[in-house]
């Protein structure tokens, strides 16, 4: 799938960077979607919740909007897109969310489906309820991969494209949340001691 220059939301027409194959908006661009009069508002939500935030899901870049103008942007991915739009209080943002997880994140550039062979028995101690992690705004992707390998068991099966490197980020993002958690229970405990 191409990753088109421009997207519509609702009446808003924003403009797309492909970057590393994924479909991401500039600060000013989601602004703009969020119903912000400017980037600076933005800015602001992300810096009170810059530890959220792991390294795919945003990124400052260099962009050259003329030919000798050289200007460094933040662009979000639509993991990031999302997440920064959890943290919005703006009148957009509940529409915005699902937005990006139905249209944003489709546009993601797809790999060939992974055929696995026999699936041996996996262990794992608990899966949570899809209708528990969606109401938290996470599709759990790694959860659809146990549920599928458990209900497979000496089966062959076909993964979907994607799946595989969005259940990697999505370890990658709850191992980052658990560390900022951790560190702030460990800050909570520390200042109760005295």
């Amino acid at each position: 799938m191409t990753i088109p220059n421009t997207i519509s939301f609702g009446s808003t027409e924003l403009k797309i960077l492909n970057h590393n194959n994924q479909p991401c908006l500039t600060a000013s661009q989601l602004s703009l979607a969020l119903g912000y009069k400017d980037s600076r508002s933005l800015t602001k939500v992300f810096n009170r919740n810059e530890s959220e935030f792991t390294p795919d899901m945003t990124e400052v870049v260099n962009l050259t909007p003329s030919s000798n103008l050289l200007a460094c942007s933040r662009i979000f991915s639509p993991r990031g897109c999302h997440l920064i739009a959890m943290f919005s209080r703006t009148d957009k943002a509940k529409e915005f969310r699902r937005w990006v997880l139905d249209v944003l994140d489709n546009l993601v550039e797809k790999e060939a489906p992974l055929v696995i062979g026999e699936v041996k028995p996996v262990e794992y101690p608990y899966l949570l309820k899809f209708e528990e992690l969606h109401d938290c705004g996470w599709s759990m992707e790694i959860n659809k991969l146990l549920h599928a390998l458990k209900a497979n068991e000496g089966k062959e099966i076909i993964i979907k494209p994607g799946a595989i490197a969005r259940s990697m980020s999505e370890v990658r993002t709850l191992m980052h949340l658990t560390e900022s958690y951790r560190a702030k229970l460990d800050r909570i405990q520390a200042i109760s001691k005295y």
